[in-house]
């Protein structure tokens, strides 16, 4: 009478927290491909953003359960199959988040030097870069996307070495940083400019910068009440910013309702709704358009939402193989939904234990 859990990201480690103190006696085994648990919150989180990182103190007092049990550096498709898991234990809970960064598609875009925001943020955590993922000069990089992992970049792209130090960023990576010249930031995304999804609190982080300050079009901000979209509080911070006087310090320059059509010479080619064209320098692309699961041998898999079917957290074809998290639908890898997404499992899991379980 066991419980198998895929992956030690939120979700997972929700899943073992009720699972553990509904089934005191019951062992549960959890399975991380990568040697240190904790998935999205300790990869995934933008570093200098510690009270995000605060849910690790509730996983470490999980982990300290006696029926608990981690095993790292342990890959399903690589070291196990489904099979095997399925035959050793009661249960088995599919946990293993989106970690697959989106790229754009358009012309020349492969010979771009870039990397995916969550790697971006990977490595500014500690996860191992390959010498070859980032060019070692660029004096102008264009952050592709309307969303806070954008503006993670950004930030992570553009504070004073010295604070990103005291949140135990590698040097190696900082060094990095520091030899490409940086000069300006681009965020550039299709979307208008009430229609992002910034969050306030996240874009007041970016006037906080020694070095960097925000800057935006007046022409995007001219009428913006009476565009559509709802996230009005993010339009009114940068329609403030608009116009605004140059301080001195590095641009981080932000374009709306923009279409990318290629990338050519160090240059990002878009057109704009009203079919300007422009070209954005960008000698180094972050894309930052979305994340998605990634496909493991024995499991089912839908290659176009880059999701596990399920049917209310059932694998489809499954009668004890669950899906949690982003891996089942949960939108956006937030937090609080892998909560949600466990809490939603427990009775269908706990069903399997009927002699079991301890209100």
């Amino acid at each position: 009478m066991s419980v198998a859990i895929v992956g030690s990201g939120p979700a997972g480690f929700y899943c073992a927290d009720m699972l553990s103190k509904a089934l005191p006696r019951q062992a549960i085994h959890i399975f991380e491909r990568l040697p240190l648990p904790f998935g999205l919150v300790r990869y995934g989180v933008a570093p200098d953003h510690p009270g995000t990182k605060a849910v690790t103190r509730l996983f470490e007092r999980v982990m300290q359960r006696p029926q608990l049990r981690f095993f790292g550096n342990v890959a399903l498709g690589r070291d196990l199959d489904l099979r095997d898991l399925e035959q050793a234990y009661t249960v088995v809970i599919l946990a293993t988040g989106a970690g697959i960064g989106q790229k754009i598609s358009c012309p020349g875009v492969e010979q771009a030097p870039g990397i995916c925001g969550i790697d971006l943020s990977a490595h500014f955590n500690g996860k191992p870069v390959r010498p070859e993922s980032l060019p070692r000069r660029a004096q102008s990089i264009c952050i592709v996307g309307n969303g806070n992992v954008s503006l993670d970049a950004a930030r992570l792209l553009a504070k004073p070495e010295a604070e990103l130090l005291a949140c135990g960023v590698p040097q190696a990576l900082l060094d990095w940083r520091a030899g490409l010249g940086l000069r300006e930031i681009h965020v550039c995304g299709r979307r208008g400019i009430a229609d992002t999804r910034f969050s306030s609190v996240e874009l007041e982080e970016l006037t906080q910068l020694a070095d960097f300050h925000p800057v935006v079009d007046a022409r995007d901000v001219r009428d913006v009440h009476d565009q559509a979209g709802t996230n009005q509080d993010a339009a009114a911070i940068l329609g403030r910013w608009a116009g605004a006087g140059n301080s001195g310090r590095r641009p981080i320059r932000f374009h709306f309702d923009q279409g990318i059509e290629a990338w050519r010479d160090g240059a990002l080619l878009t057109r704009g709704r009203d079919g300007v064209p422009q070209a954005i320098p960008a000698q180094m692309i972050v894309h930052a358009i979305g994340q998605r699961g990634e496909a493991i041998p024995g499991v089912p898999f839908d290659p176009e939402s880059g999701r596990i079917p399920n049917v209310n957290g059932l694998v489809r074809g499954k009668e004890r193989t669950f899906v949690a998290g982003w891996a089942a639908s949960v939108a956006g890898g937030q937090i609080a939904l892998s909560r949600q997404s466990a809490q939603a499992l427990l009775p269908a899991i706990l069903a399997h234990f009927p002699e079991h379980v301890v209100s």
